[in-house]
């Protein structure tokens, strides 16, 4: 019986991560950052993908160090070029969720960090899920988006600590919170739990950065050097 894709790509996985090295493995997270926001990131993407957990490592050192490796590629959109940054983290805790978990877990400056809160919705673990709860009774000034994204990812790990979370959050002071309260859930729900939301038409989206055109370098880049 041949071997299921699946079990091919597995195979093939692994050979490419015992062949490669720190340095070419450096290479590829620095190839990925480069092409943020073009149309080479998705490729791009499947090659960190198929590193060892060094490579959550190493998106985490570039992370630490903004300005020492060229984020962005030079036609980009400063938009398209956050979000796919962005992106590389949630793929990186979803690839390697315990190295993802752990690093988290020893920066407590990351605690707070929405990009950070966001990924963490891909990490199905109880230290995850104390740091998002944490998050979200947060309540100190400028702490908003933190409540907010830390119940996305709350709900995407279909939390039950959910439902008494809303209570207070339906009642927080910032009204982008209260309005996530009310939408998130709504949004993730399923037709047989909230019918309605089968049959309610989609909101089409207009992206005012679109990637297949150039963007002025003139514009600076959100990550420093480009």
């Amino acid at each position: 019986m041949p071997d299921s894709p699946g079990a091919n790509r597995r195979r093939a996985d692994a050979v490419t991560m015992a062949d490669v090295t720190e340095l070419d493995a450096t290479a590829v997270v620095h190839q990925l950052l480069a092409a943020a926001g073009s149309q080479l990131y998705d490729s791009r993407l499947i090659e960190f993908e198929r590193l060892s957990d060094i490579g959550c490592d190493l998106l985490f050192a570039v992370r630490d160090r903004p300005g020492d490796v060229p984020i962005g590629a030079r036609s980009a959109h400063p938009r398209d070029i956050v979000e796919d940054v962005w992106r590389a983290f949630v793929v990186a805790a979803r690839r390697w969720p315990d190295r993802f978990l752990e690093r988290v877990l020893s920066e407590p400056d990351l605690h707070g960090d929405i990009e950070i809160l966001d990924a963490l919705g891909e990490v199905d673990r109880p230290a995850s899920r104390e740091l998002l709860v944490a998050a979200i009774k947060q309540r100190r000034a400028g702490h908003a988006l933190g409540r907010k994204y830390a119940l996305g990812s709350l709900i995407r790990l279909a939390d039950p600590q959910v439902p008494d979370l809303l209570v207070g959050l339906v009642k927080d002071r910032d009204s982008s919170v209260r309005f996530a309260a009310v939408r998130l859930p709504l949004s993730t729900a399923t037709p047989d739990r909230c019918p309605p939301c089968s049959t309610s038409p989609k909101r089409r989206r207009h992206p005012w950065g679109p990637r297949s055109l150039p963007w002025p370098r003139s514009r600076r880049s959100p990550y420093g050097k480009a």
